[in-house]
């Protein structure tokens, strides 16, 4: 928006001069009046650059904020896959265990029926000793 006013403000200077150039000598406007035109026009031009700096501070810190939220979201991303490595590690050892904890439940089964075989023949000769001390 300032450009456009510049560059409406530069045709309108050009105009001027034109006018100023076709004109009689004696219709021409004084130095000094030009002069002062020329200062009015200075202090213009340096109140609209010192809005334009104060937007491009702006600009500025608003590119500087939304920077560090590009940062902070990369910086949570990392922290996203560190923690998906973690899971999957957590997740593998996991498994490891599951897989321990199979073998020795099948241990234990294995165990008990043995256990139980010996228990039976135990009876069996417990009761083959009975009869036969009977027997006699």
């Amino acid at each position: 928006r300032e450009i456009k006013n510049l560059k409406t403000q530069i045709q309108e200077l050009e105009q001027t001069i034109k006018k100023l150039e076709q004109a009689k000598p004696v219709e021409r406007e004084t130095p000094k009046k030009q002069l002062k035109e020329m200062e009015e026009k200075l202090g213009e031009l340096e109140k609209e650059k010192d809005v334009m700096r104060e937007a491009s501070t702006e600009l500025e810190m608003k590119l500087v904020t939304n920077l560090e939220e590009e940062l902070e979201t990369l910086k949570l991303k990392e922290q996203v896959e560190d923690l998906k490595r973690e899971k999957s590690e957590i997740e593998e050892e996991m498994l490891g265990y599951r897989r321990r904890v199979e073998a020795d439940d099948k241990f234990i089964r294995d165990l008990n029926k043995e256990i139980k075989s010996l228990k039976e023949g135990l009876e069996i000769a417990t009761k083959e000793r009975k009869d036969a001390v009977e027997q006699r």
